[in-house]
C-alpha cells in the first residue's frame, strides 16, 4: 500500500515537472538509487515502481509535447530504469525465494 501511494505521488510529480519543462537529467541518478534501494526493500519499492513506470511514458508525452525533448528524455530514462530495475529486483529476490526452500 506505501509502495503504491508513492509511486502515484512521484507519478504525477514527474508528469507535472515534465509538462512545465523542468524534469531534469540528474533525475536518473535518484531513479537508480531507487532501484538499489529495491534490493533491500522489495516489495515496497517495486510497487513504487511499477506506478513510476507506468506513468513515464505519459510524462514523456507531456514533456516532448508541452515542455521540452530533455524533459521528455528524462522521463523516457526514469521508465526505462524503473521497469529495468524492477525486473532485476524480481529476479534476485524470486531466486533468494528458492534458495530458502531447499
Amino acid at each position: 500500500m506505501i509502495g503504491t501511494l508513492l509511486g502515484v505521488i512521484v507519478g504525477i510529480g514527474i508528469c507535472v515537472q515534465a509538462f512545465n519543462g523542468e524534469l531534469q537529467v540528474w533525475s536518473l541518478g535518484v531513479a537508480a538509487i531507487a532501484v538499489l534501494i529495491g534490493f533491500a526493500f522489495p516489495i515496497t519499492v517495486g510497487t513504487f515502481l511499477t506506478g513510476v513506470a507506468i506513468a513515464s511514458p505519459i510524462a514523456a508525452l507531456l514533456g516532448f509535447i508541452f515542455g521540452n525533448a530533455s524533459s521528455g528524455l528524462s522521463a523516457l530514462g526514469i521508465g526505462v530504469l524503473a521497469f529495468g530495475g524492477q525486473f532485476v529486483i524480481g529476479l534476485v529476490h524470486r531466486d533468494q525465494t528458492q534458495l530458502r526452500q531447499y
